[in-house]
């Protein structure tokens, strides 16, 4: 984990917010991408994506932070870390599933 953090920041309050910084400029950009992609698709901008209110989407963050921790700045060879990039990514993604599933249906009972 030694290349994931500059070296400028020796707390782990600072360490922290670093990580923090890099979960919200993942999650912008992914709101971004996926933004553009779905208008092009539908031929008109669509805005409203994911289930928060404003340009974040934080399964992209997440799952940034997790290849850049445990790829800790890639392979040698750009295919591995590609294919072990999908592969983090996927995982990442089938662990939210199930939570995202219970989360709705806990609203859904819930609502009046």
């Amino acid at each position: 984990m030694s290349l994931f953090f500059p070296s400028l920041l020796t707390s782990p309050l600072e360490r922290g917010c670093f990580v923090f910084l890099l979960l919200m400029t993942y999650s912008l950009l992914g709101w971004c991408g996926e933004m553009v992609y779905c208008s092009i698709g539908q031929r008109r901008l669509c805005e409203k994506r994911g289930f928060l209110n404003g340009p974040l989407c934080p399964i992209y963050g997440h799952g940034a932070l997790v290849v850049l921790l445990v790829l800790d700045g890639g392979c040698e060879n750009p295919v591995l870390t590609f294919l072990l990039g999908a592969l983090l990514t996927s995982l990442v993604e089938a662990r939210r599933s199930p939570m995202r599933k219970a989360l709705r249906t806990e609203i859904t009972i819930s609502a009046p």
